[in-house]
């Protein structure tokens, strides 16, 4: 075979190779002119992050939060936040059509390189990062907590991947005792043949609906034993915090497009109806 007939990998081939995904990344940032900077520290990795904030007095509040890679073994997750950004983010900074301001964003590549490098869950010291939101002591985490002071969020996106999965599935808290928005998404990715979990409980959690969990105390919330992101979020930094699972054990390239188009029905529906971040 020929070196100019040879197959060139793709970047799903490429799925853990965290210099080749920022390298995208910095792509993106340069056609929606916003900064890709570095949050933090880990190891010999530099996690980054983008940061865009209207230019009006309500910029630290509304808009959208996202998170990719917490756990690296999770490459949907990061390809996914990606394939959205690669797609949208260059027009979404604009002003909106009737006089509707543009969306701030908050977006995490990747919160844990050396994980997704090395293929595994944790972080290099075995930390869960998915586990230690209640304190700092993590570069990632606490460079993270620090960098957030302050501000606010119409919704906080974290994304996920579930290896005991048979389908995708939803872990919901918001303020809307009427907020449709997770039975939107599972209704989109039925609408696109991919199955939604079949199972009656996740992690001793029941589920709402086929698919959906929704958590709304938010004084049991705060008493977990466990302190993940989405919970720290909602309780400090959202209005409405979602994760998605998608899972893991399906094709990474179908993984990666449906966390796509999860953000996108996301971003649509913020775009419609923003409003001012209450609680925090």
């Amino acid at each position: 075979m020929s070196p100019s007939s040879a197959i060139r990998p793709d970047s799903f081939q490429r799925a853990h190779n965290y210099h080749h995904l920022i390298a995208r990344w910095r792509r993106v940032a340069r056609a929606a002119r916003v900064p890709l900077r570095p949050l933090a520290k880990a190891g010999t990795y530099t996690v980054y992050f983008l940061d865009y904030r209207p230019a009006d007095a309500s910029a630290d509040r509304g808009g959208l939060y996202a998170t990719a890679g917490v756990h690296g073994d999770e490459a949907g997750t990061t390809e996914g936040l990606l394939l959205w950004a690669e797609q949208h983010l260059p027009a979404l900074g604009k002003p909106r059509r009737e006089g509707k301001r543009a969306l701030p964003f908050f977006l995490v590549p990747c919160l844990n390189p050396w994980g997704l490098v090395n293929n595994r869950r944790e972080a290099a010291d075995g930390t869960d990062l998915n586990r230690v939101f209640d304190r700092d002591s993590d570069p990632a985490v606490g460079g993270l907590k620090k960098v957030l002071a302050g501000r606010c969020f119409d919704l906080a996106l974290t994304l996920h991947e579930d290896c005991d999965a048979n389908g995708l599935y939803l872990y919901e808290m918001s303020e809307q005792r009427r907020d449709d928005l997770g039975e939107k998404l599972l209704a989109t990715a039925r609408a696109l043949g991919f199955p939604i979990d079949a199972r009656g409980t996740v992690d001793t959690r029941r589920f709402t609906k086929p698919g959906l969990v929704r958590m709304r105390q938010r004084m049991a919330l705060a008493k977990f034993d466990i302190h993940p992101e989405a919970i720290w979020l909602y309780l400090n930094r959202a209005r409405q915090s979602l994760t998605i699972e998608t899972p893991s054990e399906f094709s990474l390239a179908a993984r990666a497009r449906m966390q796509a188009r999860l953000i996108e029905v996301c971003v649509e529906r913020l775009l419609i109806t923003r409003r001012p971040c209450c609680h925090c």
